[in-house]
């Protein structure tokens, strides 16, 4: 199990040395300690500065040194936990959407809830179907179960889940079940969120047990003492990931009742109300009570308002209470941030109140993940009000603001955040919309201008969000000239956003006999987001050959992502050889499940998007780090 550290382990994937990995497969490594980390940290399940496997059993999962910046593990360099590199790994999910841009959406267009754009993507996909998966993977993963290796267990058993639809559980529900008696402590998490993966509401019963710490829990966990906090905060979350309107109550209870110093199972239970569903009108009340609270602790005080917005119409009664919150005085910096995160998700483009409180906090808040949380806001607002075309002022006065923070901030801490904002309203506008072209052309001289890689990796995923495919060319010159990997994969994912098919053929050479972990992976992303199955080709003749543990983790972990099919039989094959490492084996079973995800987005999108990572808990951290 790895240290709790909020937000820090990101999509980069380094090289395998150093601090733990855990359960669900790869870990995406961890950077610097963010406080807080609220609650105790449960035996054997790592802490700061421990190195190497951290579950009960002597598990834990994959490995991996320190992440920072864009350098992965070579350079070591240690960044902000408020940078906006951060902000990006955690909500990237559903502005790549790999899934749709591979072709899972048949004939479907425009942008969805959450920022999702729905491409219109061609009949065939090359993703597999369930009976494809259910005659080849999951026969493999149900004995991978049987391991005395960690890595491989708590990868496989979440895999199974990720795969497997609702409607279908049965096939594994029992396979899962058996697993939560493991000796190792990263196995019984990853074998709780199962159950709350899978979706099968037969689940609920033992779930409530564990949270409940009855008797029945007990023994399918195979423990004779109590159960601990921080799995009975697994146990809530997973309840939520089902929706079993029969748990609200419980879930509810807990929350209110736990005792303060029960961390991860209060804020577990906040956050697992926002995971119930979008029409449970019960919840609001309470956590509007829990707005209220001034006795609660900031760190579960701060889960509300995020639980707050995803229950969507539900809430949106609360925005006002919201806003007062966010912007008074005394209000304790954690909750403002996340007041600020649920406002973002909330607010409709008529709340003028709301977009004023906003452009106030962006500018002026003396917190700054504040004023970066308030640019994106304002981004997301700006977006609705885009899309929808009947809120042309309030766009200028969005952009105005915007602009001004991108050409000549205030601090200059704020242009990434407001070049995001941007990119957001840029994305929505039609494509001949003047304001469309203002917002983009600013971006590019802001690139072209300034040399500071935060700042400079914000700006080309903008425009790239912004489908800018005008400037690709700049882009691709650039990745030709350039011998920093750092920037070039950014560029890469860039150039995949705005679909910029001149660089395909460059992405692919630079790929073919790349070295470099987290370079490979993100030049596989690129072509990956222009639906480029080939690329996986590529990947399973590499991995054939890969003699490092590194490079055989790098290119499961491209090929997952990529998602086609073909790259089956090579994972399943890795997955089964006995003298490969059991972490290299564990990463083939990561693979398979992001190969064959059930959803849109990766199972963990719902925790880690719209979240306020900087408050993360124990628990949730964990959901948040799983690849």
């Amino acid at each position: 199990m790895k240290t709790p550290i909020p937000l820090a382990l990101l999509l980069i994937t380094p090289l395998l040395t150093g601090a733990a990995w855990g359960h669900g497969g790869m870990y995406r490594g961890p950077s610097p300690s963010i406080p807080p980390s609220g609650g105790p940290i449960p035996p054997g399940s790592g802490g700061p500065g421990q190195v190497g496997p951290a579950s009960g059993g002597g598990g834990g999962g994959p490995v991996t040194g320190p992440v920072a910046g864009y350098g992965g593990a070579r350079k070591r360099v240690v960044t902000s936990y408020t940078d906006w590199a951060t902000w990006w790994r955690m909500n990237k999910h559903p502005y790549l959407n790999l899934r749709a841009r591979l072709g899972s959406l048949h004939g479907v267009t425009g942008i969805g809830r959450d920022g999702v754009r729905l491409d219109g993507a061609a009949a065939e996909s090359p993703r597999p179907s369930f009976d494809e998966i259910e005659g080849s993977v999951l026969p493999v993963l149900r004995r991978l179960l049987r391991e005395d290796d960690a890595d491989i267990v708590d990868s496989a058993v979440l895999a199974l889940a990720r795969v497997t639809p609702a409607d279908r559980a049965d096939v594994v529900r029992e396979d899962i079940v058996r697993t939560l008696a493991s000796d190792h402590r990263s196995v019984r998490q990853s074998a709780i969120l199962a159950l709350g993966v899978l979706g099968s509401p037969d689940s609920a019963p033992l779930l409530l047990d564990i949270l409940h710490d009855r008797p029945a829990g007990r023994e399918a966990l195979g423990l004779r003492q109590e159960v601990d906090e921080v799995l009975r905060a697994f146990a809530a979350i997973a309840l939520g990931y089902l929706s079993a309107p029969d748990a609200v109550e419980s879930v509810r209870g807990l929350a209110d009742e736990a005792d303060d110093s029960d961390v991860d199972l209060r804020a577990g239970s906040i956050l697992a109300l926002g995971l119930f569903g979008r029409d449970q009108y019960d919840i609001v009340p309470f956590l509007l009570d829990g707005l209220d609270d001034k006795r609660m602790p900031e760190l579960v005080q701060a889960q509300i308002p995020i639980a707050v917005a995803r229950l969507g119409d539900a809430a949106r009664p609360l925005v006002a209470d919201l806003l007062k919150l966010a912007t008074a005085r005394r209000t304790r910096n954690m909750v403002r941030q996340s007041c600020v995160v649920a406002l973002g998700r909330l607010a409709a483009p008529e709340d003028a109140e709301v977009v004023d409180g906003l452009l106030d906090l962006a500018e002026k808040a003396n917190d700054e993940p504040t004023r970066n949380f308030a640019f994106i806001a304002l981004g997301e607002i700006g977006a609705r009000a885009a899309a929808d075309g009947r809120h042309e002022e309030l766009l200028r006065e969005i952009t105005r603001t915007t602009l001004t923070n991108l050409v000549r901030p205030k601090k200059r801490s704020n242009l990434p955040w407001a070049a995001t904002a941007c990119a957001l309203v840029a994305r929505a506008l039609p494509a001949d919309h003047e304001l469309r072209e203002t917002l983009t052309k600013r971006l590019f001289k802001a690139w072209e201008k300034t040399s500071n890689p935060d700042r400079r990796a914000a700006l080309a995923i903008g425009l790239g969000l912004a489908e800018s495919v005008e400037h690709g060319d700049a882009f691709l010159s650039e990745l030709k000239r350039s011998k920093n990997r750092d920037e070039n994969g950014v560029l890469a994912e860039a150039l995949g956003l705005m679909r910029h098919e001149a660089s395909r053929p460059v992405l692919k050479e630079l790929l073919d006999g790349e070295r470099d972990v987290d370079y490979r992976i993100r030049l596989a992303t690129g072509l990956g987001l222009m639906g480029d199955v080939e690329v996986s080709r590529l990947l399973t003749d590499e991995l054939a050959d890969a003699d490092s543990l590194g490079d055989t983790a790098a290119i499961a972990k491209a090929l997952g992502n990529v998602g086609d099919r073909s790259a089956i039989l090579p994972l399943l094959k890795l997955a089964q050889t006995r003298d490969r490492p059991g972490l290299a084996r564990g990463f083939a079973c990561v693979a398979l499940g992001l190969i064959g995800e059930k959803t849109l987005l990766p199972w963990n999108a719902r925790v880690t998007t719209g979240s306020n990572y900087l408050a993360a808990f124990y628990a949730q951290s964990e959901i948040m780090d799983i690849l």
